[in-house]
C-alpha cells in the first residue's frame, strides 16, 4: 500500500504544520478509498464523489489504524499485548477490553485501540493532538489520547515524541 511512501514522505518539519499531515493523509486515503470503490461500481445519485462523507474518513482511519497494528505485532498472541486482553473487533482492529467494556453508552473509550509506542503514525498523531489541544501537558495528552487509543507505554512515549 502507499502508506508507508506518505510516511517517509513526510519526513520532519515544523510543529504547526503537523496537524495538517496527519489529517491530510488520512484525507488523502479517503479519497483514494473513495475512487478505488467508484471505479468498482457504477455510481448512482448526485454529487457521488465530489465530497468526502463522514463514514469514508472514519474508515480510512480504521484503515490507517489496521496497517499500523499489522506492521507492530503479528496478531493477538504478540508477547506485548497478551497480558492486556486484546480482542479482535468486527473491523479486525486490535482492541482491549476495560473495566467499562459492558456499558452500552461508551463508544471507543470503552475499547481503546491498541497502537504500538515507536511508529511514525503514532508519533504524528501524538504530535498533531499535542498542536490541536493547545499544546497540552503530558499527562492530559495521554488521557485524552486514551479514549481512542491504547498505546504501548505511553506516558514514555509521549514523552519522548514531545521533547
Amino acid at each position: 500500500m502507499f502508506l508507508p511512501f506518505c510516511v517517509k514522505a513526510i519526513g520532519t518539519i515544523g510543529i504547526m504544520t503537523v496537524q495538517m499531515i496527519t489529517k491530510k493523509v488520512v484525507r488523502v486515503l479517503a479519497w483514494i478509498l473513495q475512487f478505488v470503490n467508484g471505479c468498482r461500481k457504477q455510481r448512482t445519485g448526485p454529487g457521488k464523489g465530489k465530497r468526502l462523507q463522514c463514514r469514508e474518513i472514519i474508515l480510512a482511519e480504521k484503515r490507517i489504524i489496521r496497517h499500523v497494528q499489522k506492521e507492530a505485532f503479528a496478531g493477538l498472541q504478540n508477547e506485548r499485548i497478551t497480558t492486556l486482553d486484546p480482542f479482535l473487533d468486527e473491523e479486525g482492529i486490535i482492541r482491549l477490553k476495560t473495566r467499562i467494556t459492558e456499558r452500552a453508552d461508551v463508544g471507543d473509550f470503552g475499547i481503546p485501540a491498541v497502537l504500538p509506542s515507536l511508529h511514525p503514525i503514532v508519533e504524528r498523531l501524538v504530535l498533531s493532538t499535542h498542536v490541536k489541544l493547545c499544546l497540552v501537558e503530558v499527562q492530559g495528552l495521554l488521557r485524552l489520547l486514551r479514549e481512542k487509543f491504547w498505546i504501548l507505554k505511553g506516558l514514555k512515549s509521549i514523552r519522548g515524541v514531545l521533547s
